[in-house]
């Protein structure tokens, strides 16, 4: 994630990380989602209070 908004100067929004954890967890990838809501409080010290 951090990568890719370096690459093209953007961050990313409350909006993209539930997008992205919501697929990860339709694909089962709970862990994989979990470490990317870590990411987005710990390093974008972003808060979201509904994932859909």
């Amino acid at each position: 994630m951090e990568s890719l908004g370096l690459k093209v100067g953007l961050e990313p929004t409350a909006v993209t990380f539930s997008t992205l954890i919501n697929g990860l967890c339709i694909e089962g990838k709970i862990h994989q989602a979990v470490r990317l809501f870590d990411q987005m409080v710990e390093i974008y010290y972003l808060l979201c209070y509904k994932l859909t």
